[in-house]
């Protein structure tokens, strides 16, 4: 934040984007928070934190997964009844958030499932039922058992190495 704030301080155009580490253990809420405010788009770099176990193995985003089965996709690249990959997931939580997701691969597969996964949330829109199911899911993902919210956790680079 402080870096818009010198900027917003020179009387600098302030940037219509900003790309940053977004994913469900990593909200940088105090930034989310600042760039909604100023009206600046969130891109949201590394949503699928490249993989990372404490979330692919998360067990709420296995439940989010069970409870995928009951979307009806039809035509979005796979079937009614099957259950959405982990990063389609993760995805949903991204478009549920306003940010848009950031996602590179180079397998073919992947990429038409990331393809599939922005046509599904198009067509049934966040507020479908199913969908908000996942994303709430998705959404505890980075919290205690007492409710208390777990730290950032960068698996990318972050911005509090500049000085």
């Amino acid at each position: 934040v402080r870096h818009f704030e010198s900027l917003l301080a020179s009387k600098l155009p302030l940037p219509q984007v900003h790309q940053l580490e977004l994913h469900p253990l990593c909200r940088q809420q105090e930034v989310v928070d600042w760039c909604r405010l100023h009206g600046i788009a969130l891109e949201a770099y590394s949503p699928l934190a490249q993989g990372r176990k404490e979330l692919f193995g998360h067990p709420n985003l296995a439940e989010a997964r069970k409870l995928s089965t009951t979307i009806p996709t039809g035509g979005g690249g796979e079937a009614a009844g099957t259950p959405l990959s982990n990063a389609q997931c993760l995805l949903l939580w991204s478009f549920a958030n306003g940010f848009t997701p950031l996602v590179r691969s180079t397998k073919r597969e992947h990429i038409k499932d990331n393809f599939a996964t922005q046509l599904l949330a198009t067509k049934l829109g966040m507020s479908n039922p199913q969908i908000k199911q996942i994303t709430d899911l998705v959404d505890r993902i980075n919290r205690k058992k007492d409710g208390s919210t777990v730290e950032d956790l960068h698996v990318c680079w972050h911005s509090h190495i500049v000085p």
